[in-house]
C-alpha cells in the first residue's frame, strides 16, 4: 500500500509540473448510454437425456440492462468520468439473480475515475475499465481500481498501468501487508493497415500469505504468496481484401509459493508454478456484399487422473479459456446466453472444469451484407479438450451459428443468434451409458444506444 501511495504522490506532482493553464470548456457535460432487452432460450442445456427426477435442462426468458456513462470536463485537459448499470435483471423477477436489494435500489457503479491531460502525456486514476487487451481474445472486460499512464510518441503508445486487485490492510489493522498488485507495461505501434501490441504483466499476490489467524490447514486455509508473469503480444491487419490478427497469451511464475519458515507444511504439499499458454489466429476475406474467416484457438488445460488428481500437481498448465469478450462459438464460448456455467452440467469453454482441460477450437464463418444495414453470417466450429482429465474423450463436438444483425434506426438495433451444438463424447465424462442430447440456442437483443 505504501508504494501505491508514493507513486500516486509522483504523479501528482507530474500533473502540477507539466500542467497547461486552466481554459474553461464550453462543453463542460455529454453523456452517452444504452438500454438493452434480450430474450433466450437454451434447449438441452445440460446435453444428457432427461430421465424422471432430474432437472428441467430448457430454459427461457427475457432481461434487461440500463446503462449510462456521464463524462463531466471542468477544464479542456480534466474530465471525470462516471458510468452505472440500472434495473439489471430478469423480467418477472425483482432483481437479477447475481445483484441485490429491490428495484429502486438495483444500481451498481462501474467506472468513477478522472482523466488529466499533461505535456508529458495523459493520467487516468480510479475505477475504469480493464482486463481486455488487443483483440476480443482473451478478454474478460470489467471493472478495475487503476492508475494509467499513456505517453504518445508518434505512432508508438507507451502505456504503464498500477491495479490493485485486493487489499485487506483496511480491512483489519493487524495486516501488515496483505494485498494483490498488477504492473502493466506495453506499448502499442499503428501503422496504416497494421496495429501492433505488446504487454507484459507481473502479478503479485500476498493475500492469502499475511494472515495474523492463519493457520496451515490443506486445503481449507494454505497461506502462500504469488509472483505471476504474462505477455501478451498481438497484431491486427489487413492487406486489400485479406485481413488477419493474432494474439498470443503467455502465464508464467510462482502461482502458489508457500511460507515454509512459518507454516509447518506437509513434504507432499509442493509449491506450484504458473505455466500456461492460449493463442488466436484469424484470417478474413472481404469481397463486397461477402465476407469470409477462418480462425484456429489453443488453450492449454490442466487434466486429472482417474482418481480426479492433478497429473502434476507442480505446475497450472491450465490457461482458463478464451476469456469472457471472445464468444465465438455461441453455445461453447458464449457468456451471453447463461450457458457458461450450467453446458453440461459443468460450464461452457470458459468456466470450470471445462475449461481447466483447455481447448482447440477451429472455425470457419462466411457472411453477406445484403443491404447496408443488414448482415448475416453462418459460422461453424469443432473443438477438443487439450488435456482431458483420465478416462475423458477430448471430443466436445461441432457447432453449427447463425448471426443476423439489423441496423433498424440509426440508434436502435436488432440482433438475432440461433445456435446448434452437435454435442461430443467429452460430456459424457467417461460415463459410456451416458446417452448425449444436443442443444439448441436461441438468442435476441433490441438495444437502444444514445
Amino acid at each position: 500500500m505504501k508504494k501505491i501511495a508514493l507513486i500516486l504522490c509522483v504523479v501528482a506532482l507530474a500533473m502540477m509540473t507539466a500542467a497547461p493553464a486552466f481554459a474553461v470548456s464550453s462543453d463542460m457535460v455529454d453523456f452517452e448510454g444504452s438500454l438493452r432487452v434480450r430474450a433466450k432460450m437454451n434447449v438441452h442445456q445440460l446435453l444428457a437425456e432427461e430421465t424422471a427426477g432430474a432437472p428441467d435442462a430448457t430454459s427461457s426468458f427475457m432481461d434487461q440492462r440500463f446503462r449510462l456513462q456521464t463524462r463531466f470536463r471542468p477544464t479542456d485537459f480534466l474530465t471525470a468520468t462516471l458510468r452505472f448499470d440500472a434495473l439489471e435483471r430478469v423480467l418477472g423477477t425483482a432483481v437479477d439473480p447475481a445483484m441485490s436489494g429491490d428495484p429502486e435500489t438495483n444500481i451498481e457503479f462501474e467506472h468513477a475515475y478522472m482523466t488529466v491531460t499533461t505535456g508529458v502525456g495523459k493520467f487516468d486514476v480510479g475505477r475504469m475499465s480493464g482486463f481486455a487487451w488487443g483483440t476480443l481474445f482473451a478478454d474478460n472486460e470489467g471493472p478495475a481500481d487503476r492508475i494509467k499512464y499513456t505517453l504518445p510518441i508518434g505512432n508508438l503508445y507507451v502505456i504503464a498501468i498500477i491495479q490493485k486487485n485486493a487489499e485487506l490492510d483496511a480491512m483489519d489493522n493487524r495486516y501488515t501487508d496483505s494485498d494483490s498488485d498488477t504492473y502493466y507495461l506495453a506499448g502499442i505501434y499503428k501503422m496504416e493497415n497494421l496495429t501492433c501490441g505488446l504487454l507484459s504483466a507481473m502479478t503479485m499476490g500476498k493475500t492469502a500469505s499475511d494472515n495474523p489467524i492463519a493457520t496451515f490447514n490443506f486445503p481449507n486455509a494454505v497461506p502462500f504468496t504469488s509472483k505471476t508473469y504474462a505477455l501478451l503480444p498481438y497484431f491486427k491487419g489487413s492487406t486489400g481484401p485479406v485481413r488477419y490478427q493474432g494474439e498470443i497469451v503467455y502465464q508464467f511464475g510462482n502461482a502458489m509459493e508457500f511460507d515454509r519458515n512459518v507454516y509447518a507444511v506437509p513434504n507432499a504439499i509442493a509449491d506450484v508454478d504458473q505455466d500456461s499458454l492460449a493463442w488466436n489466429l484469424e484470417f478474413g476475406y472481404d469481397v463486397a456484399p461477402f465476407t469470409f474467416e477462418i480462425g484456429y484457438a489453443f488453450m492449454s488445460g490442466d487434466g486429472r487422473d482417474a482418481n480426479g488428481v492433478d497429473t502434476d500437481p507442480t505446475k497450472n498448465n491450465s490457461a482458463a479459456g478464451p476469456g469472457d469478450d471472445w464468444e465465438k462459438l455461441w453455445i461453447l464460448t458464449s457468456t451471453s446466453q447463461d450457458t457458461e456455467n450450467t453446458l453440461g452440467g459443468m460450464g461452457n469453454l470458459t468456466r470450470g472444469n471445462t475449461a481447466r482441460q483447455g481447448a482447440k477450437v477451429l472455425y470457419l464463418g462466411a457472411g453477406i451484407t445484403p443491404m447496408e444495414n443488414l448482415s448475416m453470417k453462418l459460422l461453424f466450429g469443432t473443438s477438443d479438450a487439450e488435456d482431458p482429465d483420465a478416462n475423458v474423450s477430448q471430443d466436445h463436438g461441432e457447432e453449427y451459428d447463425l448471426f443476423v444483425n439489423y441496423q433498424i434506426y440509426d440508434n436502435l438495433s436488432y440482433e438475432f443468434i440461433a445456435a446448434y451444438l452437435d454435442a461430443g463424447d467429452f460430456w459424457q465424462q467417461g460415463n459410456a451409458n451416458m446417452k448425449i442430447e444436443n442443444a439448441i440456442s436461441v438468442y435476441n437483443k433490441l438495444e437502444l444506444k444514445f
